[in-house]
């Protein structure tokens, strides 16, 4: 595993449903990182083998 992070010009969040015109979050939702007016990063651990992308959320960088 090889420490990293994700970034994102805007909002990061886990969900089961795609979002069609908006990514608000809905209720079952996880805001990854938020950050609407300056991008958003959140640490994450990337396995090259096994194509896995793993993050750690709730703490924004």
């Amino acid at each position: 595993m090889e420490t990293g992070m994700i970034q994102s010009g805007k909002m990061i969040i886990w969900t089961n449903k795609k979002h069609h015109i908006s990514i608000n979050p809905r209720k079952d939702d996880v805001v990854l990182a938020d950050n609407l007016l300056g991008g958003t990063t959140a640490p994450a651990c990337i396995c090259r083998n096994c194509a896995l992308v793993v993050v750690e959320y709730g703490k924004e960088q």
